[in-house]
């Protein structure tokens, strides 16, 4: 399968299969390893083939930031980037100031997510995405023709700045349909604050009891999966 310039997808299943699911991650995505290893579980148990797609930026990531680093302190993981970086001249453009920080926008990541979904050869392509990859996706679904998008944990507001326009009012006038998983104490938008948005006619919020950072028990799973399902069979 060529590779799409768009960004890179690792698949879990049957990468030819016509239908897929194809997960989106936040900005900061090495956080979710848990989380994402666990809906991959949980959609191939229910028969999915599953894709996790990663912008160029995030690839990048990958390789200037292996795992055994994550755990270090942040000025700890900034001294290693620039030596591993020298490693893949085909990426040295990221010492340019502001090219690092261009490539992780939203405007950005949507623009390769795009991309990557204008060439792969899937018939039915669902997105499951997480947090900031979540307005990845919504902004993308129409142009792309996915059949879906769950979001979980949608960040309506960041909780430092407060509403911003550009996270939320194109929810309001999205085609495609949207399950938005949500915590009720989620930060970015809990119960109370995620229902004053404008949602559009094809969209559903349904809450759960976590915050951002969706740490659930074996009971908010169960209903995560059953939601999930009904969705993706709907």
């Amino acid at each position: 399968m060529p590779r799409p310039s768009g960004g890179h997808i690792d698949y879990f299943g049957d990468p030819s299969d016509s239908r897929m699911v194809i997960l989106v991650g936040r900005d900061d995505f090495p956080r979710d390893e848990l989380l994402l290893t666990g809906l991959i579980d949980l959609l191939r148990d229910e028969g999915w083939s599953v894709g996790h797609w990663f912008s160029r930026h995030e690839e990048t990531r990958r390789l200037t930031m292996p795992p055994f680093v994550l755990s270090w302190p942040r000025p700890a993981r900034a001294l290693i980037i620039g030596p591993l970086l020298l490693l893949h001249p085909s990426r040295w453009q990221y010492f340019i100031p502001g090219n690092w920080a261009r490539a992780a926008s939203v405007a950005a990541r949507a623009d390769a997510l795009l991309t990557t979904l204008q060439q792969v050869s899937h018939e039915e392509v669902f997105l499951v995405a997480r947090s900031a990859g979540a307005r990845v996706a919504t902004l993308i679904a129409d142009a792309a023709g996915v059949r879906g998008v769950i979001a979980l944990g949608y960040p309506f507001e960041n909780p430092e700045e407060g509403p911003n326009p550009d996270r939320y009012l194109h929810l309001a006038t999205l085609e495609s349909r949207l399950l938005i998983l949500q915590g009720v104490n989620d930060e970015y938008g809990g119960r109370g604050a995620a229902e004053a948005y404008p949602l559009a006619a094809a969209s559903r919020l349904e809450f759960l009891d976590t915050d951002h950072n969706m740490r659930m028990d074996q009971i908010s799973w169960q209903k995560i999966r059953e939601l999930m399902v009904d969705f993706l069979d709907g």
